[in-house]
C-alpha cells in the first residue's frame, strides 16, 4: 500500500504560486475594438485559420510553466511515499532502535560465534552504514535490567558501536513485551527525526515470543501494531532452524527430605532433558560438592524426555555447602550446570514459647513438647538429639532473633501483640515455620483479629469456641487422618499401632477456613471440625494445632504417635528454611534480619568474582531490616557478607529459567500468521553470516523513499522544455514528448518492410 507525506509539510503553501503564470495569462487577454478594412480581410482569414493552433500552443505552454512551479514547491516539501521501493532517495536522516535479544538462548553457539555475536555484528555494521544526521538507540531484550543501553538519541556512530560492542548476553528469560513497551517512549525523544525504524534482532526463541498467556499475547500483539504505526519494524532473525540441546533442569532434595544434616546422607535428585524430538543424547553428568567433584556417571537422554538422577552425598560438617551438578559442553553451554545451597545442619533449632506454668514438674506447656522434640536430649542433657529445643517465657519473644530457628512453636499464649504478629509474619514469609498450639489461657477474639484478619493473616483458621466433651457428648474426641492424603500423615498410613487413632481428646478450639482460603486440614476430629491446619505464607508455613501439646485437654501428648507427629511437624514447618536460597535468574535475593535498625553494611560477591553494595533498609514497624539484590543476571553461587552487628555470610543458588533451554523457534511463517498477522515488516534470516569478521554489512531496505530528487530533475527538464518552447513550439513539444521521436522510425520501418 502507498502513502504519500512530505518531511517539510509547511512549504506546500508555495503552490499558490502556481496561479501567477495562470494570472499573467488571464491579464495579457485584451479586447481591441473592431474596424473593418477591406485590406484586413485576407490577413483576417489567415489569422483564423492558425487561431486553434496557436491557443492550444498558449494552453500547453501555460500548463508547463504551471507545473514546473508545483514541481520546485513539492521537490521543496520532501514528499515521502511509503512502500515505493526503486525511486531516488535523498539523505533524509533516520531514527533507528536496535533490540539485541539478550536472553540466555542467545548464547547458544552453532558454529565459531554465538547467536549473541552475530547479532551484535549486524548491529555494528549498520551503524557502520548509517549517514551523518542518522540519530540510534540500543534495547537490550531480556527480563531484567538494564533492558534500555542507549537512551538519549545519539549522533555519535562510533560510540554508539562501541556500546554494542560491549554488550553481554545475560541469563535471563527473554521478555518480549516488557522490552517493546519501552520503545514507546524512546521514538518520542527525536521528534525531529520524522524516519523512524524498529530492528529487531532475535532468535525469536518460541517460549519468550509465543507468550505464556493469551492476555499476554494479546498485549504483546497490541504493542507492536502500535509500534508499527510510528516506525518500520526490522526483523533479523539469526536463530538457528535446527537446533538440538540437553540440559540440566532441576536440582534439590528428595521428597521427605526438608533438610540436610550430617547425621544422614542427603538424597538429591537431578533433572535432565534432551530437547531434541529426533535423537538420543549421551552424556556425561557431574556432581560437585564445594568445587570437587564427588561422583561422574554417563546417562543416556532420550529424545524429547526427561530424565531424573538420584546422588546420595556425604558431609562431614555443618555450615553451608555449594552443590553443582554440570553436563559436558554442547552448543549451549550456560544451562548445563545447576547449583543447590545447602544449608546442613549438626541440629535443628525449635523455639518453644510457653504461655502456661502450672504446679509440679510437668507444669508449663512446652514441658511434653521440648520431651517430644528431643527425648535423648531431656534425658541425657547432651548434644545428641537432631533438634535442640529452647523454651521461652512469652514476655521475651519481642527480643528473640528469629531467624536463628528453624520452626517456632507458640504454646497456650493467651494475647499476641500487634508488633509480635509482624515479627512472626516476616519470620514466615522467609521461609520459617510457626506452629500455633492452644490451650485455655488462648483468647479467640484476640488471635482472630490480630492473626486471622479475615483470612488475611498469619492464622490458618478463624477461632470460633471452645469445645467439650460434657453430658451430651461424654466420649471424648478421636483423631481422623482423612485419608492421609496431607504430607503431615502420609508416613502413618498402614502402621494402625502409632497410636494416631487411639489417642483421645476432652477439648478442643472449633475452627473454620476462609472461603477461598489456601488452607489445609492435615488432621480432623471425629466430628470433621479440624485438628491441625497448615497454611503456605510467603515461603514459610503457618500451623494451627487446636487442642493443647500438654494433657490438660486430652492424653495425645502422652500417646505414642505424640512423638512422630511432633517431629513431623518441625520437618514440615522449617521445609521453608531450606528452600528459601534458591531462585531463578533475575529474581531478586532477598533476607529479613533482626538488626534493631542499626544500620548494617551488605556486599554481594557474584559468580563473576565482582563484588558489588546490597540494600539494607529497616521494615516499617518492626526492629527488623530487609535486604535485598536485585542484579542476578547470571546463573551460580552468590555470596552475600553481612557486617555488624549481623556479621555473617550467606550463600544464595541462582538458576537459569528450563524454558529458555528449548530452543524451538518461530518462523517467519509462524510470525506472519501469529504474532504479527496483519503487521508490515520486513523479514531476514541473518543466521547466515557465520563469523563477525566475515559477515557482510546488513543495511535495512528503506521503504520510504523520497521524490524530491525525482521531482527536481523534472522540474529543471520542464525548464528547459519550456525555453524551447517559447523559441520554437514545434522542437519544444518533441522534447516534451519523446515517444513521438520514435513515431518516424517506425513509419520509415514499416515502409521498409512492405514495399
Amino acid at each position: 500500500m502507498l502513502a504519500l507525506g512530505f518531511a517539510t509539510p509547511w512549504l506546500l503553501w508555495g503552490l499558490a504560486a502556481a496561479s501567477v503564470p495562470v494570472i499573467i495569462h488571464l491579464l495579457h487577454r485584451r479586447r481591441y475594438r473592431e474596424t473593418d478594412w477591406a485590406a484586413m480581410r485576407f490577413l483576417l482569414a489567415a489569422i483564423r485559420k492558425d487561431s486553434r493552433r496557436l491557443r492550444i500552443e498558449q494552453l500547453v505552454l501555460l500548463a508547463v510553466r504551471t507545473l514546473l512551479i508545483i514541481l520546485l514547491v513539492l521537490a521543496l516539501a520532501q514528499p515521502i511515499l511509503d512502500g515505493l521501493l526503486a525511486l531516488p532517495l535523498v539523505d533524509q536522516p533516520v531514527h533507528r532502535v536496535f533490540v539485541l535479544d539478550g536472553s540466555l538462548s542467545m548464547s547458544h553457539q552453532p558454529a565459531e560465534t554465538s547467536l549473541f555475536d552475530r547479532a551484535k555484528q549486524i548491529a555494528r555494521d549498520m551503524v557502520a552504514a548509517s549517514k551523518p544526521g542518522d540519530v540510534f538507540q540500543v534495547v537490550r531484550l531480556t527480563a531484567i535490567g538494564p533492558q534500555v543501553i542507549v537512551k538519549s538519541p545519539s549522533f555519535q556512530s562510533a560510540a554508539v558501536a562501541e556500546e554494542i560492542s560491549r554488550l553481554v548476553p545475560t541469563d535471563a528469560r527473554g521478555d518480549a513485551l516488557a522490552t517493546l513497551r519501552q520503545i514507546d517512549e524512546l521514538l518520542g525523544l527525536a521528534a525531529d527525526v520524522k524516519r523512524k525504524e524498529i530492528h529487531i534482532v532475535s532468535d525469536f526463541q518460541r517460549s519468550s515470543w509465543a507468550g505464556d498467556t493469551d492476555a499476554e499475547q494479546a498485549a504483546l500483539r497490541s504493542t507492536l501494531l502500535h509500534l508499527a504505526d510510528r516506525a518500520d519494524l526490522h526483523l533479523i532473525d539469526v536463530g538457528s532452524a535446527v537446533a538440538p540441546n540437553a540440559a540440566v533442569t532441576q536440582i534439590g532434595l528428595a521428597a521427605g527430605e526438608p533438610f540436610v544434616s550430617v547425621a544422614r546422607p542427603a538424597r538429591i535428585q537431578v533433572g535432565l532433558r534432551n530437547f531434541s524430538s529426533t535423537r538420543a543424547d549421551q552424556r556425561t553428568i557431574e556432581l560437585l560438592v564445594d568445587g570437587r567433584v564427588r561422583e561422574q556417571r554417563s546417562v543416556t537422554l532420550p529424545p524429547d524426555a526427561d530424565v531424573v538422577e538420584s546422588f546420595r552425598v556425604d558431609f562431614s560438617s555443618g555450615g553451608e555447602h555449594r552443590v553443582q551438578v554440570r553436563l559436558d559442553d554442547d552448543s549451549l553451554a550456560a544451562d548445563n550446570s545447576r547449583w543447590l545451597v545447602l544449608p546442613v545442619r549438626e541440629r535443628l533449632h525449635v523455639l518453644c514459647v510457653n504461655g502456661h506454668t502450672g504446679d509440679g514438674p510437668f507444669g508449663r506447656a512446652t514441658d511434653f513438647l521440648e520431651i517430644a522434640l528431643a527425648p535423648s536430649h531431656v534425658a541425657t542433657r547432651a548434644a545428641e538429639s537432631l533438634i535442640e529445643p529452647q523454651i521461652i517465657a512469652e514476655a521475651d519473644l519481642p527480643n528473640i532473633d528469629l531467624s536463628r530457628f528453624d520452626c517456632v512453636f507458640v504454646c497456650d499464649v493467651g494475647l499476641v501483640t500487634e508488633r509480635e504478629a509482624e515479627q512472626l509474619d516476616a519470620y514466615v514469609k522467609l521461609g520459617g515455620g510457626v506452629v500455633w498450639c492452644l490451650g485455655e489461657n488462648v483468647q479467640p477474639d484476640v488471635y482472630n483479629r490480630v492473626l486471622f484478619r479475615d483470612g488475611q493473616g498469619l492464622l490458618p483458621a478463624r477461632l470460633v469456641a471452645r469445645k467439650t466433651s460434657d453430658d451430651e457428648t461424654p466420649q471424648p474426641f478421636g483423631f481422623d487422618p482423612l485419608d492421609y492424603q496431607h504430607d503431615l500423615v502420609k508416613p502413618f498410613r498402614g502402621n494402625p499401632n502409632t497410636g494416631l487413632l487411639t489417642a483421645r481428646t476432652i477439648n478442643y478450639m472449633r475452627a473454620e477456613l476462609a472461603a477461598n482460603s489456601t488452607a489445609r486440614v492435615a488432621l480432623a476430629f471425629a466430628a470433621s471440625d479440624p485438628a491441625i491446619v497448615t497454611q503456605p505464607v510467603g515461603r514459610g508455613q503457618s500451623v494451627l494445632v487446636t487442642t493443647t501439646v500438654d494433657p490438660r485437654w486430652g492424653n495425645w501428648p502422652i500417646s505414642p504417635s505424640f512423638v512422630p507427629v511432633v517431629q513431623e511437624l518441625v520437618l514440615f514447618a522449617s521445609a521453608g528454611r531450606f528452600s528459601e536460597r534458591q531462585r531463578l535468574v533475575g529474581e531478586p535475593l532477598s533476607q529479613a534480619y533482626p538488626t534493631g535498625g542499626a544500620d548494617v553494611e551488605v556486599m554481594v560477591t557474584r559468580p563473576d568474582g565482582q563484588s558489588q553494595p546490597g540494600k539494607m533498609f529497616s521494615v516499617t514497624g518492626t526492629a527488623q531490616s530487609q535486604f535485598t539484590y536485585d542484579a542476578t543476571d547470571r546463573a551460580g553461587v552468590y555470596s552475600v557478607q553481612l557486617g555488624h552487628p549481623l556479621g555473617r555470610s550467606e550463600l544464595f543458588a541462582v538458576n537459569p529459567d528450563p524454558r529458555e533451554s528449548d530452543l524451538d523457534k518461530l518462523t517467519r511463517d509462524d510470525l506472519a500468521k501469529g504474532l504479527f498477522a496483519g503487521i508490515d515488516f520486513n523479514y531476514r534470516a541473518g543466521g547466515d553470516a557465520a563469523s563477525p569478521t566475515g559477515a557482510k554489512p546488513y543495511s535495512s531496505t528503506n521503504r520510504n523513499a523520497t521524490l524530491s530528487l525525482g521531482l527536481l530533475f523534472a522540474a529543471l527538464y520542464l525548464l528547459f522544455v519550456e525555453q524551447m518552447m517559447a523559441w520554437n513550439f514545434r522542437y519544444g513539444l518533441l522534447l516534451l514528448c519523446p515517444p513521438l521521436w520514435l513515431v518516424p522510425f517506425f513509419q520509415r520501418m514499416t515502409r521498409t518492410r512492405n514495399p
